[in-house]
């Protein structure tokens, strides 16, 4: 998978992405804050067994550059629609880590007949907090450190969402490419996109409003609100599965790939989803 990666522009943007595999449905795999597309080399040889695999570089990450978005998720949704096409790789299943759970909300829920599935694992889909019990809220917490990002406290910031976040000892991949971005920089992109009102927005403002099969995933070892935010993702919309992960954390796709690919394709293997 350590390919030359291709390129796509429209309006302003160019992102960077890679395709593999031949055979089966198409499967976008669309990665989370402080990350790049690495984030799924651990999971992408295999997926790409029985996918038609894309995975990219978001706007402001990795190789991929555009103008500032008053919406970054808006941004990201409208940019991978037009990659998608660009790419004839539609309908196609969305996956999506962390943050890039948002993006595939939003495009599932501004380009339905693009869409066949969509997978998420721990999203910060923070406006779903007031519908979830059984512990204190995260919302608070990620705006402290987002606070911090802003202030250009990359390490702090960094350090202190892996500490309440992550599962212990758990990391997710280093940043790659010939220039990676300072982590300063990275925390600001990051806080950034917190800011969006598609995390801290109503339900019906974020999740798809159409009963695309929905698979929502967390690690048992995360945060206990992460986790109950990706179950109240799952039954807050109509064809909604949520299934947790043994032994893994935030970062399931670099830490426990087998794991997590098994999990997800299996899924996937179960739509039945007309491409019509």
């Amino acid at each position: 998978m350590g390919r030359r990666l291709e390129e796509y522009e429209h309006g302003g943007v160019r992102l960077a992405f890679e395709r593999a595999g031949s055979g089966g449905d198409p499967l976008v795999l669309v990665h989370g804050a402080w990350d790049d597309h690495h984030v799924w080399d651990r999971v992408a040889g295999g997926l790409s067994e029985g996918f038609q695999l894309l995975r990219y570089d978001r706007r402001h990450h990795g190789a991929s550059f555009g103008p500032e978005a008053r919406s970054p998720v808006g941004a990201d949704a409208s940019d991978l629609a037009e990659l998608l096409i660009a790419t004839d790789l539609y309908p196609a299943h969305v996956a999506g880590h962390g943050y890039g759970g948002l993006v595939a909300f939003r495009l599932a829920a501004d380009r339905p007949e693009l869409v066949r599935s969509v997978a998420v694992h721990e999203p910060p889909a923070l406006g779903l907090e007031a519908s979830t019990a059984g512990g204190p809220a995260i919302g608070g917490e990620l705006e402290e450190i987002a606070r911090a990002a802003a202030r250009g406290q990359g390490e702090a910031a960094l350090a202190a969402f892996v500490q309440r976040f992550a599962a212990q000892g758990e990391v997710g991949p280093p940043p790659r490419g010939p220039a990676p971005p300072p982590l300063a920089d990275r925390a600001r992109r990051w806080a950034s996109e917190m800011a969006d009102p598609m995390v801290t927005g109503a339900p019906d403002a974020v999740l798809p409003g159409h009963p695309v099969p929905l698979l929502a995933t967390a690690g048992e070892r995360s945060a206990p609100a992460a986790r109950r935010l990706s179950e109240a993702v799952a039954t807050a919309v109509p064809n909604g599965t949520f299934r947790p992960l043994r032994g893994t954390g935030h970062w399931a796709p670099w830490s426990d790939p087998d794991l997590y690919a098994g999990v997800l394709g299996g899924f996937l293997l179960e739509r039945d989803v007309p491409s019509t």
